[in-house]
């Protein structure tokens, strides 16, 4: 196999309720890495709207 290749995994969409706690972990990270990248900041309205949370939902 060559090493100019690039590997990549594919997962299908789950809820953040059906997440693990490592799982949402990982995703809250990555949200806040994408938006970081994007020049915007990572606020309690972006999770909910990224993750579908209702706002009577939030802690």
């Amino acid at each position: 196999m060559s090493e100019n290749h690039t590997k990549a995994t594919l997962f299908a969409p789950k809820t953040y309720r059906t997440l693990t706690k490592d799982e949402r972990v990982e995703a809250l990270y990555l949200h806040a890495v994408l938006r970081y990248v994007s020049g915007e900041l990572a606020t309690n309205s972006s999770v909910r709207e990224r993750f579908g949370i209702d706002v009577g939902n939030s802690s």
